[in-house]
């Protein structure tokens, strides 16, 4: 007859150690796959409009190589810097240069200028504001807000009539 204690499984200390190792990898895995999911899944907002449009504020028509103002309410909810890229849009689209923001966190209104260039036709206009938040490594958030309509006039084009 065996004797208990020769039943009984007894790991050496290099499997003890092995298994700590395996058991401290596997802790770690699934703390990070936890941390990935979340930056993954998290809802981030990092701005809120307060209005449907950003209200142009100049009145009467725009000339072309004028520059057209327009108000921005929002509120910043996050601390993270956004690439701004903004469209002149008629059905042809002009684009401007990226800008790099990081307004403070908190509700703001501001007054935008952006120049219209001068070759643009005369025509219904509006701007196309878009900003790209990199919240973090995994994901980027794209917040998108349009002006309200305005009107554009070419005073070449306006010349170019008298002319004929």
């Amino acid at each position: 007859m065996t004797s208990p204690d020769s039943i009984i499984y007894k790991p050496t200390k290099t499997q003890q150690t092995w298994n700590f190792v395996a058991g401290a990898i596997l802790t770690i895995a699934i703390i990070l796959l936890v941390m990935v999911a979340t930056m993954v899944l998290y809802p981030y907002n990092p701005i809120e409009y307060n209005t449907e449009t950003n209200m142009v504020l100049n009145e009467g028509p725009i000339y072309a190589g004028d520059e057209v103002l327009f108000l921005v309410d929002y509120c910043k909810t996050t601390p993270v810097a956004g690439d701004i890229t903004l469209q002149l849009i008629d059905g042809s689209i002009v684009n401007y240069p990226v800008e790099r923001s990081n307004v403070d966190v908190g509700c703001h209104r501001i007054i935008r200028s952006v120049k219209i260039p001068s070759y643009v036709p005369s025509g219904e206009y509006y701007i196309k504001s878009t900003v790209e938040y990199d919240v973090n490594h995994f994901k980027t958030i794209t917040s998108t807000i349009n002006t309200d309509k305005f009107i554009v006039i070419n005073k070449d084009e306006i010349k170019g009539e008298c002319n004929d």
